[in-house]
């Protein structure tokens, strides 16, 4: 269940960083995707492991905040930009959140 959930990152984060990049080299972009969700893989590990179970709710934010700056420091992109992927994100992962719990039930 792991690796459907980080193919599903990488989608959802490649369509958003080629949406909003606009960028026509798809291999340029993948590779960006991948350093972003493997900067984001170290991010969630390091926070679950401090924060771990009284403020786990609390590190999806953190995670969005090192989407934030991977997106503008990897990707290159403006302030206004990474604020849409990381909010197209967001709301993004709630969704398909919702729509998985509501399957599994």
């Amino acid at each position: 269940m792991l690796a459907v959930g980080t193919i599903i990152n990488v989608s959802i984060l490649w369509f958003l960083i080629t949406l909003y990049t606009r960028s026509t080299n798809s291999a340029e972009s993948l590779r960006e995707t991948w350093i972003v969700v493997i900067g984001m893989a170290i991010v969630r590990l390091l926070s679950h492991l401090i924060l771990g179970g009284i403020l786990g709710p609390f590190t999806f934010f953190i995670e969005l905040v090192a989407l934030y700056f991977l997106t503008e420091k990897i990707c290159e992109t403006s302030r206004k930009v990474s604020l849409k992927i990381c909010l197209w994100y967001f709301l993004i992962s709630v969704f398909l959140g919702l729509v998985f719990r509501l399957f599994a039930s």
